[in-house]
């Protein structure tokens, strides 16, 4: 297991500050998006055992992000079968 420092001595990215201090969101990139507010929450969420999104569509926003970003068809998969276990059966 690999046991982190408290989280007051943790180095935090200019982009996880901004999310705590209640940056506009609208300015943070897909990437940032992902590792500062979606991951977590989906954490928080599985770990308390409440109720995970019945329906996701990530898909639309990170081809519309990766689109310029050469190829990130790996994450692209993974963003993919992220949505496909959210989609209603």
């Amino acid at each position: 297991m690999i046991r982190r420092p408290p989280r007051s001595t943790q180095r935090r990215s200019s982009a996880a500050s901004d999310v705590d201090k209640g940056q506009d969101l609208d300015t943070m990139s897909f990437e940032g998006w992902l590792q500062f507010v979606f991951i977590p929450k989906m954490t928080n969420l599985v770990n308390t055992r409440n109720p995970l999104p019945d329906n996701l569509k990530l898909m639309p926003m990170a081809e519309r992000s990766f689109e310029a970003k050469g190829n990130q068809s790996e994450l692209m998969k993974v963003i993919n079968e992220i949505d496909l276990m959210f989609s209603p059966s």
